[in-house]
């Protein structure tokens, strides 16, 4: 992705795209930036960000014929949706509804007056707490990017609840599991948690594997990878899921049993989900 003498472009599956006034508008509301030789990094970052994120969506998406309705959790300033949005719409013609749920009300009315004013009828935003928040209509995927600790875990849950098609996260935090990751608990790598960072990333590693477990006992694809460069962000893990067959719980879910008994922890997805767990 670049930015040349005014003809700014970016390029999503090999494919370059011209970059429209409208679309140029639209990061102006959003205070993002296009990468060029200014080198803003913030907003360049973020710009990035939601562009490589974006992508993992859209490839999901992109040979449906249907109507595409997707729930944005936890959305912030939205900006991944609003680019989402504009990509699925004006790039590659689908016809699209995107919901963003926040407990923020300000950034709530924020985003709900930007997308009024780039007349995107089909993106809305709602102030609600995602764990009680129900959508109208069935919802294709649902995503979460940067979503604070057990956020990530209330969209885990309902995507599982809604039996929506497709899930991608990328948590920002992970301290609901993390704290529980203890040296005495772990005496092979006790001598790592006694340094914080690894202590940190030892945490994120088994709290996103506790979530693919999960995931996976419910009859989802999942794939964990790098989605974006680590020069954009460092917290650039995608955990994604996939519907295959039923939406239903099945014999895969005793892993996640084994792994939170082996490792001692107590999972806040167990909670949420545990009227669906109980039918196993």
């Amino acid at each position: 992705m670049y930015q040349s003498e005014n003809k700014p472009k970016l390029t999503l599956f090999g494919e370059e795209i011209s970059i429209s006034p409208e679309f140029l508008r639209l990061l102006e509301k959003l205070r993002l930036r296009i990468p060029d030789s200014q080198k803003r990094m913030r907003e360049t970052s973020k710009f990035m960000q939601t562009i490589d994120f974006s992508a993992q969506i859209i490839s999901h998406f992109k040979k449906y014929k249907k109507p595409i309705k997707l729930l944005d959790c936890a959305c912030g300033n939205s900006y991944l949706s609003f680019i989402l949005y504009y990509l699925l719409t004006e790039i590659y013609y689908k016809q699209v509804r995107i919901i963003g749920v926040d407990v923020q009300e300000n950034l709530i009315d924020k985003c709900n007056k930007i997308s009024e004013e780039m007349n995107f009828d089909g993106l809305e935003f709602h102030c609600a707490d995602i764990n009680n928040y129900s959508p109208k209509d069935k919802i294709d995927g649902i995503y979460a990017l940067h979503a604070c600790d057990i956020a990530t875990d209330y969209a885990i849950a309902k995507t599982i609840n809604l039996k929506a098609t497709a899930g991608f996260y990328a948590s920002c935090c992970h301290r609901q599991i993390s704290s529980q990751v203890l040296p005495e608990k772990s005496p092979f790598i006790s001598e790592l948690l006694r340094n914080t960072p690894f202590k940190e990333k030892v945490g994120a590693f088994i709290t996103d594997t506790t979530r693919q477990l999960l995931l996976e006992g419910f009859n989802y694809r999942t794939k964990i990878f790098e989605f974006t460069p680590v020069r954009w962000t460092d917290k650039n893990i995608m955990l994604k899921a996939e519907l295959v067959g039923k939406p239903s719980l099945t014999p895969k879910i005793n892993a996640y049993y084994t792994f939170i008994s082996k490792h001692q922890l107590k999972s806040i997805l167990s909670n949420i989900l545990k009227t669906s767990l109980d039918q196993d």
